[in-house]
């Protein structure tokens, strides 16, 4: 919630993880001897869930020719949106 860090901490911004954040400033689950005890699990729920979603889903890229930035890694000028179409 420190607005040095996180500019508009209130507001939903998932945009807000593309820079670097200082150690110790984010930590969702906690750490050491007081970690979350859901942590491991939601990290195989999360596994879980994408197994799911590109198995039983055709994807496919809304804008092929979408540029790249260079921001030292290769970005996605627009997101990469993508279209989601059940198999099934």
């Amino acid at each position: 919630m420190n607005e040095e860090i996180f500019k508009e901490p209130n507001k939903f911004d998932p945009s807000r993880f593309d820079r670097p954040i200082p150690p110790y400033n984010f930590v969702p689950f906690g750490g050491g001897r007081r970690v979350c005890p859901g942590y491991e699990f939601t990290k195989l729920e999360t596994l879980i869930y994408m197994h799911h979603v590109v198995c039983n889903y055709k994807w496919c890229v809304v804008d092929p020719d979408e540029s790249f930035i260079c921001t030292p890694a290769p970005t996605p000028v627009m997101g990469l949106p993508i279209k989601l179409q059940s198999v099934k």
